[in-house]
């Protein structure tokens, strides 16, 4: 990847360490935690994507969002409705939320709601974010020291659902409030679950997805398995025709099965 990007005029490549305290669990493996690095790179403010997303239009407006907007993310939606976490329980497993949920909101298009704008309170009942896009502005080395490394490490801070999507969404709604009022939810199509996008599209009045996020069971769109659905298959398709094509042709003579493999597991 170095290799790749040292072509890129005033690019610079930032060394992937292992976060420095890991939260391991029977689902997942204890450098799922490594994302959590982005909160301290030395970086004004950052665009995180998934390697296993594939980007269908122009994403420019997530880097034009206000300078006060420090974190923002999208609802978690792998079924096409929204999961919620009780604000009591972000030590434990993740709960649902008994209250309704109204899309009606989701079929305009926006880029971004305030927590003032949300339909239902957040108060009363958060919205899940997925941490797989993030718009965020990395702390200073002392804060992310004091605020993420070090509660991590006495178990002040905990990720309910044993990945960092736990920690992230701790942070953002735990007893800190970590970034107070000065984060916002995004449209859902800017991480629209692969198997979910149909059934999510047909309520947003002609609105398409905009990166498409391969989560589950399923595999990935270079890899799926026997348990994907024929929405994910149809969204592989896509990406083969798209991004994997494109990639394929850039690297001649490679496996791109086994290059994404390589990405995936880095």
């Amino acid at each position: 990847m170095r290799t790749q990007l040292r072509d890129v005029r005033d690019g610079k490549v930032l060394a992937w360490n292992s976060f420095p305290t890991s939260a391991s669990s029977r689902v997942h493996p204890a450098r799922i935690m490594d994302k959590l690095n982005l909160l301290g790179a030395p970086i004004k403010r950052l665009v995180w994507i998934d390697a296993d997303m594939y980007v269908r239009h122009n994403i420019d407006e997530l880097c034009e969002l206000p300078e006060n907007i420090e974190f923002a993310a999208a609802i978690n939606a792998a079924g096409g409705r929204p999961s919620y976490v009780w604000p009591s329980r972000f030590t434990h497993r993740r709960l649902p939320c008994v209250h309704g949920y109204n899309a009606s909101a989701d079929s305009k298009r926006y880029t971004f709601l305030r927590p003032g704008e949300l339909l239902q309170p957040h108060t009363q009942c958060p919205f899940m974010l997925n941490s797989g896009l993030l718009v965020l502005r990395p702390f200073s080395g002392a804060a992310f020291e004091r605020d993420v490394v070090q509660p991590m490490r006495s178990h002040a801070i905990n990720t309910y659902d044993g990945s960092d999507q736990g920690i992230f969404n701790t942070l953002l709604y735990g007893e800190r409030r970590q970034w107070g009022d000065r984060w916002a939810v995004l449209h859902p199509r800017f991480n629209v679950i692969a198997h979910s996008r149909f059934h999510a599209e047909r309520h947003w009045n002609g609105i398409e997805s905009t990166v498409v996020h391969w989560t589950g069971m399923s595999g990935r769109p270079w890899n799926l398995t026997s348990r994907a659905s024929e929405a994910t298959k149809e969204a592989a398709k896509e990406w083969r025709e798209g991004c994997g094509a494109s990639a394929a042709g850039q690297r001649s003579g490679e496996s791109l099965t086994s290059l994404m493999k390589t990405v995936e597991n880095l």
